[in-house]
């Protein structure tokens, strides 16, 4: 402990003095003369803003000694009614709620919090736990998912993402990166199923697609493949994150009515009995993470040539590695659907990491920014100029820089 802040305390006795040792006890967790000296320097202060900073620094030491929770509740409510617009004590209320899984009572204070908070007002001087400005959408978005407000919550994560991707610390980061990946879109935005009666809408009708009675994909992605290809027969595939055998799955429709084969690569157990036990083409129940690409492929003894490559794994910065470990120097691939989920990436880096690369590998990007809906971008669709015809690749060519809906590109809607 510093003893020069007891000597400081013993020969002024003033508010700084007494914050200042508050703070030497509250560093080396004597959280009850803690306590005592932030209490003591919120008698003394007149300065409004360091006498709520104590309410605020004795409710964390209440949080520290465990079992204080109404006494924490309850002095964080008289720093609201000392300095009502600011956001701090909201957001530890909201965030104590959550704790207690008061779920309606953390909705409640992150949402008073937002509606009154004055974005003006001075930082405090030291660290309340308060992580900034993305702190209360966050707390909003956390409790509005277990209140039953789901597409409130998939909005504010996107706030959050949009607005504030960049200032995260490490564990908000995460949580925000884990929420939006799990709660995901809803389903009716997500998928875009393809039926025969799109067939005459379709803006390239490639041979074979008038025999199509439904797609699989999630996003028309088989319906792209085909497209680029012409309605290949007898292709070859190598898909990285297969999930289910059939609903969203990019290949399911590639093997069952054009007879193509190939090699899928799933983590997950229940997906891997699923596809074994439903689908012809073989699944490998592997961390795709975790692979040599090079020579997993050349044991494949498929050639150096494949017609489709899928990487779709989670989170953004996993589909990039996997990306990154794929060998462009030894085998080629005329279609490449890559999932950058740019929607849900807080980096907001990796859809431009990831075109870089594949630029730099010799591929061209045809369709950008594909989405379920008119804003989620999540995926870039890539072509080998020397694998596919170039009249189809002018023809299909869309990077307008705006997210693209997947049914708009390939129909004429």
């Amino acid at each position: 402990m510093d003893k020069q802040k007891l000597l400081d305390y013993i020969k002024y006795r003033d508010d700084e003095s007494c914050f200042a040792l508050a703070q030497e006890y509250h560093k080396e967790e004597q959280y009850a003369a803690a306590i005592s000296f932030y209490m003591k320097c919120c008698e003394k202060t007149e300065d409004k803003n360091l006498a709520y900073e104590c309410m605020l620094k004795v409710s964390l030491c209440f949080m520290r000694q465990g079992r204080r929770e109404f006494s924490t509740k309850c002095l964080l409510q008289q720093a609201i009614w000392h300095s009502p617009t600011r956001p701090e004590a909201y957001f530890l209320l909201s965030r104590l709620m959550e704790w207690q899984r008061q779920w309606f009572e953390s909705y409640n204070y992150a949402t008073i919090g937002i509606a009154i908070w004055d974005k003006s007002v001075a930082p405090l001087r030291t660290w309340v736990e308060y992580p900034g400005a993305y702190g209360l959408l966050f707390q909003k978005a956390i409790s509005s998912w277990w209140c039953g407000k789901t597409d409130e919550c998939r909005k504010l994560f996107q706030e959050i993402i949009i607005n504030h991707g960049n200032d995260l610390d490490e564990a908000h980061g995460r949580a925000v990166q884990y929420s939006v990946t799990r709660i995901g879109l809803r389903k009716e935005d997500a998928f875009n199923p393809y039926d025969k009666s799109k067939q005459p809408a379709l803006k390239f009708k490639f041979t074979g697609s008038e025999n199509i009675e439904q797609n699989y994909s999630q996003c028309y992605q088989d319906m792209f493949i085909l497209t680029m290809l012409n309605g290949k027969r007898n292709g070859k595939y190598f898909e990285v994150g297969a999930a289910d055998p059939y609903y969203g799955s990019n290949t399911a429709l590639l093997e069952k009515e054009f007879g193509w084969t190939g090699h899928s690569l799933e983590i997950l157990d229940h997906e891997v009995a699923k596809f074994r036990e439903h689908r012809s083409n073989p699944v490998h129940h592997v961390d795709a993470t975790k692979i040599n690409y090079r020579t997993f492929l050349r044991s494949l003894n498929m050639g150096n040539d494949f017609d489709y490559l899928q990487l779709d794994c989670e989170p953004p910065s996993t589909t990039f590695e996997i990306l990154l470990g794929i060998p462009f120097d030894e085998f080629r691939f005329a279609v490449i659907t890559f999932e950058h989920d740019y929607y849900t990436d807080i980096t907001r880096s990796y859809r431009d990491k990831s075109r870089k690369y594949l630029l730099s590998q010799g591929y061209e990007l045809v369709a950008a920014d594909i989405a379920p809906n008119n804003w989620a971008s999540f995926e870039d669709w890539w072509v080998h100029p020397d694998l596919v015809d170039r009249e189809t690749i002018d023809r299909m060519k869309s990077v307008t820089g705006q997210p693209q809906h997947c049914e708009k590109y390939l129909i004429n809607v």
